[in-house]
């Protein structure tokens, strides 16, 4: 397997405030309630995908985010069978394919994967954007 590659042109710091850590290589959610720089693991698919954690976040800690268009490293919680599969989260902030009409999309697959734990390159899309819509 050739070596995956990362090109995070805007990281941003992130405080986990969420009571566990924030592994690497997953997709997280603001955590509003925390304060404004505060992160968790995106947890649905329906929620709205802010970025990618870079490191392990301890909880308490902060850590690098990659927030905005970029190729990054994302685990994956499912198989993703082809390139340009559209991502969302499971439900711990891994990476699986879009499978309904209103999902959060997070990313867009570069690279393939075939079961929970591998990691792939994918390129992160604006927040907010939902499949179907």
């Amino acid at each position: 397997m050739p070596k995956l590659r990362q090109d995070t042109p805007h990281i941003v710091p992130g405080r986990n405030r969420s009571g566990v850590a924030v592994p690497p290589h997953r997709f997280i959610k603001n955590d509003p309630g925390n304060g404004p720089d505060a992160v968790q693991l995106a947890a649905a698919a329906t929620d709205v995908i802010q970025g990618v954690s870079l490191e392990n976040i301890a909880d308490g800690a902060n850590g690098d985010i990659a927030r905005s268009l970029g190729t990054v490293i994302l685990e994956i919680g499912a198989a993703v069978a082809a390139e340009g599969i559209k991502l969302t989260s499971d439900g711990t902030g891994r990476a699986i394919p879009v499978s309904a009409d209103l999902q959060c999309v997070g990313a867009i697959s570069e690279t393939t994967g075939g079961v929970a734990g591998d990691l792939i390159e994918a390129t992160l899309v604006a927040p907010g954007q939902q499949h179907g819509a």
